[in-house]
């Protein structure tokens, strides 16, 4: 909103309080030349980096949490980063959750669900994978009450009741039966079955680009 000589007096005044800022620490993580600015990520380390080097369970919250900057085209950019930050976690927490399931870590598994349902409380894979979790550590009572959690969640939010396999799984739990239950067995390379899947195309969706002016509405792209 300032002319450009404005604009850069401030920006020098900002790179001059960082500077104050960041001198207990004896670096300056910022490489600043006449015309660029840049993070020095050999001085510091980037968490949104964690996603891809050490696994979603590291993640450190929401992106850039409690930061409220004024402005239409920040605000508008914040929340776009932070729903692509969000469903990159959704994606990587739902990757391990398949990972663990039909293993042995049912601790894991309860962990990684948990912290699933905290950002997604509608992914009813999530919740299975909770009452699977629950009744394998022989807690029935807390797997079905699970149940019941979604059953109610279902309703309150959409109107529905879980699938036929969530309600499935229930009746299971509730008499007893084995829950891990193993894979079906992969169909020889060879076989009819193998040929008929391999000749099928497939299709990836991703992230639609918003090329609306106002970008008011960006979730409908994300």
């Amino acid at each position: 909103d300032r002319g450009e000589a404005q604009a850069r007096s401030s920006l020098r005044q900002a790179f001059t309080a960082l500077r104050k800022k960041f001198s207990a620490l004896g670096a300056f993580p910022l490489i600043v030349s006449e015309d660029d600015a840049a993070i020095d990520t050999t001085l510091i380390s980037v968490d949104t980096s964690i996603l891809a080097d050490r696994g979603v369970e590291d993640v450190p919250g929401e992106f850039l949490e409690g930061l409220s900057v004024p402005g239409q085209a920040i605000q508008d950019w914040l929340l776009a980063e932070r729903q692509r930050f969000s469903a990159l976690v959704v994606d990587g927490l739902s990757n391990r959750m398949a990972e663990l399931a039909g293993g042995c870590d049912h601790a894991g598994l309860i962990t990684v669900a948990q912290s699933l349902l905290a950002l997604d409380s509608l992914n009813e894979a999530a919740h299975r994978a909770l009452m699977r979790g629950f009744a394998e550590t022989d807690d029935r009572n807390k797997a079905l009450r699970q149940y019941q959690a979604c059953c109610d969640l279902f309703l309150a939010d959409l109107g529905i009741e879980p699938d036929a396999e969530t309600r499935k799984l229930f009746e299971d739990i509730r008499n007893g039966a084995t829950t891990t239950d193993a894979p079906p067995p992969l169909p020889d390379p060879g076989s009819k079955q193998a040929r008929a899947v391999s000749d099928k195309p497939a299709i990836t969706v991703e992230s639609f680009e918003d090329l609306s002016d106002g970008r008011e509405q960006p979730q409908f792209a994300n």
